[in-house]
């Protein structure tokens, strides 16, 4: 059953967005602690770090690139998720 609103007409069950993975390349020197771009209160605890040089190139997992000032995604390679500021990367694919 659909909501109707006068002039807008509502999906309760709207269908989400398919999954997306990008290739990237990274442009600039970029680091950051693993757990960083995790949404949530207990991230925290791992406070490995990663680090990519420029060149780097990398098949993510697209999370989020409506901030912008970071974009996060999951690098498909070693599973971690990470946010990076849109000017430090090239999307390739």
């Amino acid at each position: 059953m659909m909501a109707t609103v006068p002039g807008i007409t509502l999906n309760p069950n709207p269908r989400p967005l398919p999954p997306m993975n990008w290739k990237i390349e990274i442009t600039e020197p970029h680091s950051g602690e693993i757990g960083e771009a995790i949404k949530h209160q207990d991230h925290g605890f791992a406070m490995e770090e990663y680090t990519y040089e420029p060149g780097h190139k990398l098949e993510v997992f697209v999370h989020d690139t409506s901030d912008p000032m970071w974009h996060i995604f999951t690098d498909l390679d070693s599973g971690h998720r990470i946010k990076i500021p849109p000017a430090r990367y090239r999307q390739l694919a």
